[in-house]
């Protein structure tokens, strides 16, 4: 009778234990349908080419699908992550059907018409302040139709990914050496054909993600600096193009 009785205990607290996690909304990361591969040299986990390292216990940020997601959105039970469904609907843009499987949220989004014979002012969601370029530095300030601030948006050869190109110096944002790690600087330098030189503008809710070919790392006001990040959701890289002529 005492090992029923402590069965039925034991169950008693799994079931709780799945209802609490359904009241919660959350969602088993290793459920979702996103690739995952894994470096061995890197010794990292790896879901849709972006670093997991929280998963294997290493950190206390989570990346899915370029997205990165804190100890606030993660949640880490009997050696297992959850993911809120709040989450991936506001950050991975995927909901949980009924029957368990994932399906685009549909959002009305902003698109702009991107035209070789315009030229665009860029300016930051967050601050409300203009992309501006000062020799091969790039940093935000308040817009005053200078010339420093003025870009022009042209076909790189490659579909769907574009030159952003200075009108005072004739030079385009580069990524700096090529790099493909976050935090890395975006700068202005001579025309290129490299990946590091095309990018790519995803419209979303209130602005657009600029990212360079072949990372899902868009440009991000991070500090002082214009620097290629994780996606966080954050209006900080979210930006608007403007048309000035």
């Amino acid at each position: 009778m005492k090992k029923i009785g402590l069965f039925i205990t034991i169950l008693a607290l799994v079931l709780g234990n799945f209802s609490a996690m359904a009241q919660e909304g959350l969602v088993a990361v290793d459920t979702l349908s996103l690739p995952i591969d894994y470096d061995q040299n890197a010794d990292s986990l790896f879901i849709n080419g972006i670093d997991t390292e929280a998963v294997k216990g290493k950190g206390t940020t989570l990346y899915i699908n370029g997205f990165s997601c804190g100890s606030q959105d993660v949640v880490k039970r009997d050696g297992k992550f959850y993911i809120t469904e709040k989450v991936l609907a506001e950050k991975l843009g995927v909901m949980l059907s009924e029957d368990g499987t994932l399906k685009k949220v549909e959002k009305e989004i902003e698109k702009v018409q991107i035209s070789p014979d315009k030229t665009y002012a860029i300016i930051n969601c967050q601050s409300g302040k203009a992309l501006t370029n000062d020799e091969n530095k790039l940093f935000t300030s308040d817009y005053t139709n200078a010339e420093n601030q003025r870009f022009k948006i042209l076909d790189s050869g490659t579909e769907g990914f574009y030159h952003i190109r200075t009108a005072k110096t004739n030079r385009n944002l580069d990524v700096y050496n090529h790099w493909t790690d976050p935090g890395v600087q975006i700068i202005v330098w001579d025309v290129g054909n490299g990946d590091n030189q095309k990018f790519s503008f995803e419209f979303t809710e209130g602005g657009c993600y600029i990212t360079a070919r072949g990372r899902k790392l868009p440009i991000d006001k991070y500090g002082e600096g214009i620097v290629q990040n994780a996606i966080h959701g954050g209006d900080s890289q979210k930006w608007k193009l403007v048309e000035i002529n």
